[in-house]
């Protein structure tokens, strides 16, 4: 089976957390690769907060680069308007084999705030969700939302418990605009690229 595991976000910068995520899902759900897509245009943010598109896109390229797993999708910066994740997947749908099985990969918060999603019935026909959750982190409030939506859709989802890195974006922006050094945090080409352009500054 062709599987394609998705890791969404802003990636205002991508960090350590998100690879560490990323290749734990890959290695237990023996996914064929990751798709990591930074967000275009999302609706439950404020565009004017996020750095530019292109430059979260190319941190992302290159904290990527040396994992043959990991790939990049640019459909979403590109796009023109509001970009939605079910829009996003129907695009995939068409570039991939008919029998590729989408893998979207969720944190437990982020999961615990899907309701809110353009189409989510829909969306969760078209792929299965892999739940990612530190084994103490909301269990009782991630099971019972699984099994609503088990109940309520037809869905398939999966959970990892596992102990992933406490890296944040926005802890990383604060040191950065501090003046404090933020390596071992985030790739070293990423932190590069951070200083030479200024960002979070």
């Amino acid at each position: 089976m062709n599987k394609v595991g998705i890791i969404g976000g802003s990636f205002d910068p991508i960090h350590f957390g998100h690879l560490r995520i990323a290749q734990i899902a890959l290695e237990e759900q023996n996914l064929k690769e990751i798709l990591f897509i930074p967000s275009g245009n999302p609706p439950h943010k404020n565009t004017k907060d996020l750095s530019p598109a292109l430059d979260r896109l190319n941190m992302v390229k290159l904290a990527v680069k040396d994992n043959s797993y990991f790939k990049v999708c640019d459909y979403e910066i590109y796009e023109a308007g509001i970009t939605y994740t079910i829009l996003t997947i129907k695009e995939l749908q068409k570039q991939y084999p008919k029998e590729t099985v989408f893998s979207f990969i969720l944190g437990a918060d982020a999961f615990l705030d899907m309701d809110e999603w353009k189409d989510l019935e829909e969306f969760l026909s078209m792929v299965e969700l892999i739940i990612l959750s530190r084994s103490y982190y909301k269990t009782s409030k991630v099971e019972e939302k699984i099994k609503s939506y088990q109940e309520n859709y037809s869905c398939n989802i999966k959970t990892i418990y596992a102990k992933t890195l406490n890296i944040s974006a926005t802890s990383i922006r604060k040191l950065v605009k501090s003046g404090k050094s933020v390596r071992y945090l985030l790739p070293n080409d990423v932190d590069d690229y951070i200083s030479k352009l200024g960002l979070y500054k």
